[in-house]
């Protein structure tokens, strides 16, 4: 049975419409279209999946989309603003994000 899960994303309030159980990282990537964030083993330890959660990281593989329901939810495409320290701290020391797909 699906229903339809409200949630803040990146600062805007949107709607999922999909099965609880779905994992938030799909809701994410192919109905809301956010295709930052990424599956890598699929079991929340390698963190390619990872969203900021009401101010925590978490995996989002692995987590069901009921569990967001009213919540705040960060992906990658939230914080791709120049201007975010973070991605200040990583354009001055010409870092990658991660070392997933880096080669080397």
């Amino acid at each position: 049975m699906s229903g339809k899960i409200t949630f803040t994303l990146n600062g805007t309030l949107v709607s999922a419409s999909a099965k609880p159980t779905t994992p938030l990282l799909f809701a994410l990537r192919n109905t809301l279209d956010h295709k930052g964030t990424r599956l890598g083993c699929g079991e929340g330890h390698c963190g390619a999946c990872t969203v900021v959660l009401d101010g925590f990281p978490v995996t989002s593989c692995n987590l069901p989309l009921s569990a967001v329901e009213g919540k705040n939810i960060a992906t990658v495409e939230g914080i791709l603003d120049a201007g975010h320290p973070l991605i200040a701290a990583l354009l001055t020391h010409q870092a990658g994000q991660c070392g997933y797909c880096l080669p080397g």
